[in-house]
């Protein structure tokens, strides 16, 4: 009897030690786990801080322009989208609304570009379908948009001096809570400096 009691004993701790050696394992998975997909979007998105390289191109009007390259005292929102994408579509209209706002406010220049991830003719098309009037221009090369990290649309992406990300958000913006936020980083970032200066459209 002692020695079944013994036995019994033992299997008792080795079933919580294992257990217990079960739950470490699973936390340590889910915290590498939870590292690799934090590496992994700073990676492939992205992000504050995150340095653009400078693109110079023109848009379908034919006018000159440099992403990632504005004067210091010019901010770049970009809006980036497909021609064939439901959740771009359905962006424009907050677009639209951002747009309005700059134009009647008080901050440091902000040079807005659409950039379209489809054909010249395709996105002239679309942007006439949706009269959205904006300054844009197409991007196609992989290795662009690798750089650029434009795997997925819409994208809203404000740059500050030297191409350095100030504010990305990838993903359909629609809602009146998404829109204030990205108006109050503008707002923040971009900054009240006098009533005669003006969002700009162009380069």
């Amino acid at each position: 009897m002692p020695l079944d009691r013994h036995l019994a004993a033992l299997a008792t701790a080795v079933a919580i030690g294992a257990t217990s050696l079960v739950v470490v394992l699973g936390l340590q998975n889910r915290s590498l786990e939870t590292r690799y997909g934090e590496a992994r979007r700073l990676a492939t998105e992205l992000y504050p801080g995150y340095g653009v390289p400078e693109f110079a191109t023109a848009t379908l009007e034919g006018d000159s322009v440099v992403l990632g390259a504005a004067p210091e005292s010019v901010r770049q929102l970009l809006l980036v989208f497909d021609t064939e994408c439901d959740y771009c579509r359905a962006t424009v209209p907050a677009w639209k609304q951002v747009l309005s706002v700059l134009d009647s406010a008080s901050y440091r220049p902000i040079q807005v570009l659409g950039i379209s991830l489809d054909s010249d003719s395709a996105t002239r098309v679309y942007l006439e379908d949706l009269e959205f009037a904006l300054p844009t221009v197409t991007m196609r090369d992989p290795k662009t948009l690798q750089l650029y990290r434009l795997r997925s649309v819409p994208q809203t992406i404000l740059l500050g001096p030297r191409g350095y990300v100030m504010f990305a958000r990838t993903g359909q913006l629609s809602t009146p809570e998404a829109v204030d936020t990205l108006l109050q980083v503008i707002k923040r970032v971009a900054g009240d400096v006098s009533s005669t200066e003006t969002a700009i459209r162009s380069h």
